[in-house]
């Protein structure tokens, strides 16, 4: 037999309060994340204590511990509910409606007290008119038609009669104002409740008697928009000119090795050579025994060319090379002219500078918005939505949940999806 975790013996009143307290409390904190998913499991989790609150009405001041084996099985079930709502389990909290419809169907006369499973819309979106939206629940109302059984829903203090009535489905034709006006970030909750009359035998059968079984019914307002919109356009600008400084390899010429040589050096790679703007850079000159000298010859053609004369006073001059006497002393060796030395000079391109633009676009629900585009240009949509979740539409990702894009070469139209998609109206 499932067991009843850490209630002993509190009354079974206390028991669903402080079941109902946890589920508030979930309810609220996903709220203000905006966590639609975890929302509707505070809604089940509601549900089902509502449901055991009037099966059970009459033994609220019993002790958990002395409920009977079929009522502790049923508390220990609906504990598990609620549980499962607050640890917020992405693949159990999807399967949670099914779970508190069985629930429902398994306590006692089930078939025959009122039942609600489902409301829709969850949420409402708020519009500027402020016109009427159709509320729907369903579920089982065997004594729906009755005279003296009308359901009545009561939201903020008025009360409210069904528009249509059948056993399986109530309709509302309620305000848009009974809901508030919507935030901007958030999804605002209003809580009704269903208060159900409905008859039932006493014991041993001796007449009926009336008693009202109430459902609590959160219905949510969207906020005003669907979240943040940024429009991101990356489009081409004037061409600009980059200019460098380009910096050669080093090079070395000593005579009599080299005589003469024309260095020829080219700009790096996409870039083109600034021509007055070549120099030379001399790292170490030696002019022991002759003579250097260098000479600028040219920057066309996207190269520049530079020579370099390494000259011997004395021709056939032997020069001779550092090395060590017998007794270890290093005698100083003897080389010819020599240059060790760079080219430095100026290099430029023309570069397309894109121009990044950045726009955040205000858009409530039923509006639209276009958006001009540059020719050639590149554009992202960002919505960061109400729900916190993240998206990002370009130009072959246009599907969303909340937004919708239309995209010609020279425009962008911005929308929102009908609410009725998100099970709002």
């Amino acid at each position: 037999m499932a067991g009843v975790v850490g209630l002993g013996a509190i009354g079974l009143g206390g028991a669903l309060r402080l079941f109902t307290g946890n589920v508030s409390d979930l309810i609220e904190q996903a709220r203000q994340a905006g966590l639609s998913l975890e929302i509707e499991a505070g809604r089940q989790a509601g549900l089902a204590i509502d449901h055991f609150s009037n099966a059970y009405g009459e033994r609220m001041n019993e002790t958990v511990d002395r409920l009977d084996a079929a009522a502790q099985i049923h508390l220990a079930n609906l504990q598990a509910i609620v549980q499962t709502a607050q640890d917020r389990n992405q693949t159990q909290i999807t399967d949670l409606t099914a779970r508190v419809q069985q629930f429902i169907n398994t306590l006692p006369a089930a078939n025959l007290r009122p039942q609600v499973r489902t409301v829709s819309p969850r949420c409402v979106a708020p519009v500027a008119d402020q016109t009427h939206f159709i509320l729907r629940i369903q579920g089982n109302f065997p004594n729906i038609g009755r005279p003296g059984h009308a359901p009545r829903l009561v939201l903020r203090g008025n009360d409210y009669q069904p528009q249509q009535a059948t056993v399986q489905e109530l309709t509302y034709n309620l305000p848009r104002t009974v809901l508030g006006a919507g935030e901007e970030r958030r999804v605002t909750l209003t809580q009704g409740e269903l208060h159900f009359p409905h008859e039932e035998n006493v014991l041993l059968g001796f007449g009926n008697r009336r008693i009202e079984d109430i459902f609590h019914l959160f219905i949510g307002m969207l906020p005003t928009s669907p979240g943040t919109i940024r429009v991101h356009i990356v489009s081409p600008g004037r061409p600009a000119r980059i200019t460098q400084q380009h910096v050669s390899q080093e090079f070395t010429q000593t005579a009599p090795e080299i005589d003469e040589r024309t260095y020829e050096i080219a700009p790096s790679q996409g870039w083109h050579v600034v021509r007055g703007t070549a120099r030379i850079r001399i790292l170490q000159e030696n002019t022991e025994l002759g003579g250097v000298s260098n000479t600028f010859e040219r920057d066309d053609s996207d190269r520049i060319l530079w020579k370099v004369s390494t000259w011997v006073a004395w021709p056939g001059h032997m020069f001779l090379q550092p090395r060590t006497a017998p007794n270890g002393v290093l005698i100083p060796g003897r080389s010819g002219p020599s240059l060790r030395f760079q080219i430095v000079f100026q290099e430029y391109q023309d570069a397309a500078q894109e121009v990044n633009h950045e726009e955040e676009i205000q858009l409530h629900w039923r509006n639209s918005r276009v958006v001009e585009l540059p020719p050639h240009a590149r554009w992202r949509v960002v919505l960061d939505a109400f729900d916190r979740s993240h998206h990002e539409m370009a130009q072959t990702t246009m599907d969303n949940r909340f937004i919708t894009v239309q995209a010609t070469s020279n425009s962008l139209t911005l929308g929102t999806v009908n609410p009725a998609t998100l099970d709002v109206q």
